[in-house]
């Protein structure tokens, strides 16, 4: 019997319809509404390991704390998170469901930089959900392209929020907070800084791969200068992510705010639509057929 079938319903309300992707620590399912069959969830579920009953009720504290301050969140440029809960030896994170293509999905298939304006568009829209976040003293912790959902319609979307990794177990190659490459030096080891400068430095790795297809899981912290992998790159363009990317937080945008204030001044072209009135989000969504995958 298959996991949808053997645990069919969840919290006598969630209906699990399909598995949408199996990951070493968690699943992906998509999910209905028992009571209202219309609803459909991205039901993440986290396998739980732990040394001791102190380390476990430790971790849920953690989490739940972390994860109340995301619920019901409305903005546009975010995916609400709707509900969490322990049953079975899991703990479940749900999320409305949102279709569409991850960043990393995108980057994975295409085989090309991306234009400069695009990677500036993409950067303004996650900034402004940073600046909202940060001004409700949240920190994302966890940017990274898995976390960036391009919809059909062209809109992007950030979710997940590394959620699951405050209860999974990790890897001790790996940052406590945050994804390798894309986490500031800071995060690294057992006493991690967390605040809203790692988060513009996981957004100034973003578009440093965005622009070069330089993969950050080679370096920690260290990227090669843009330019010398993408000349088409403008120099300012350039300082920009080499600010935001400082492996030293005191000379790093330490907000968000900071950094749009720069990034509109080199926003000097026309980002909303392409020639044919669509906008280069919509068009590329639309290149891509394969089935939606959560990562």
């Amino acid at each position: 019997m298959d996991s949808v079938h053997s645990k069919p319903i969840l919290q006598g309300e969630y209906k699990l319809l399909k598995v949408l992707q199996i990951l070493p620590y968690s699943t992906y399912y998509l999910a209905t509404s028992l009571h209202n069959p219309a609803n459909r969830w991205a039901i993440k579920e986290v396998k739980l390991e732990f040394d001791s009953p102190e380390e476990r009720l430790q971790r849920f504290r953690q989490f739940e704390r972390i994860a109340r301050q995301y619920l019901k969140l409305q903005f546009p440029y975010l995916v609400p998170l709707t509900d969490f809960f322990y049953e079975n030896e899991f703990e479940y994170i749900v999320f409305e469901y949102v279709p569409g293509h991850r960043l990393l999905e995108i980057l994975d298939m295409r085989k090309t930089p991306f234009v400069q304006y695009q990677a500036l568009d993409l950067a303004f829209k996650i900034s402004n959900a940073l600046e909202f976040l940060h001004a409700k003293g949240i920190v994302f912790r966890d940017l990274n392209p898995s976390n960036i959902i391009i919809t059909p319609e062209g809109e992007m979307k950030l979710t997940d929020y590394g959620l699951g990794k405050v209860i999974a177990r990790r890897d001790p190659r790996m940052p406590l907070w945050g994804s390798l490459g894309y986490a500031p030096p800071e995060q690294y080891g057992d006493n991690p800084v967390i605040n809203e400068s790692g988060d513009i430095f996981a957004l100034g790795v973003i578009m440093h791969q965005m622009l070069t297809f330089w993969d950050p899981s080679l370096s920690k912290g260290v990227y090669p200068p843009v330019h010398k992998l993408n000349p088409n790159v403008s120099p300012d363009v350039e300082n920009l992510i080499s600010n935001a990317t400082n492996p030293d937080p005191s000379l790093r945008y330490s907000t968000a705010k900071e950094f749009l204030q720069d990034l509109r001044k080199v926003m000097n072209v026309k980002l909303d639509s392409e020639p044919d009135g669509k906008s280069w989000l919509e068009k590329l969504s639309s290149e891509f057929v394969k089935s939606f995958k959560i990562s």
